[in-house]
């Protein structure tokens, strides 16, 4: 079993999934997870967001996203604003209280980005990546799943 991809991937998301829950800083803000934080980082960091975005971006599906954004809303990190050209869609915003929370988390991730990198090369870093794209390209294509982008 040590050798098993799926078994290795598991390992290092619970270790990481571990890190961020006992941040101190997401012990202070009631109701937000760990894809919260990982959701409001990606709004933060494009000018237009929208649930599909979201989707592809964290290979999650429709109903799953629905169920993050609204529990977002409720819990005041986002709003959706009406968008001229398609009344259909909506852009996902983040509110104040979310960007308050993005810069103070924004410091965690960094750090758990350092202890990841280290002992890596550049090259290894380039090499990892690499290989997670093809291992997410393999599960897509056997899914069926052909609108989902890595």
């Amino acid at each position: 079993m040590e050798n098993q991809i799926g078994m290795q991937i598991k390992k290092l998301s619970n270790l990481m999934r571990r890190r961020m829950m006992n941040s101190p800083i997401l012990k202070e803000i009631n109701n937000i997870t760990g894809m919260h934080g990982w959701i409001i980082g990606y709004i933060a960091h494009h000018d237009k967001v929208y649930q599909r975005d979201l989707e592809q971006q964290f290979n999650i599906r429709r109903s799953t996203v629905t169920k993050l954004l609204q529990a977002m809303e409720n819990n005041g990190l986002i709003r959706r604003a009406c968008v001229k050209e398609d009344a259909r869609l909506k852009q996902i915003e983040l509110t104040d209280k979310a960007m308050e929370f993005y810069k103070r988390i924004e410091e965690q991730i960094a750090q758990t980005e350092s202890v990841l990198r280290k002992g890596l090369t550049e090259k290894e870093i380039t090499t990892l990546n690499l290989l997670f794209d093809k291992l997410a390209k393999n599960l897509i294509e056997d899914s069926g799943e052909d609108t989902v982008k890595c």
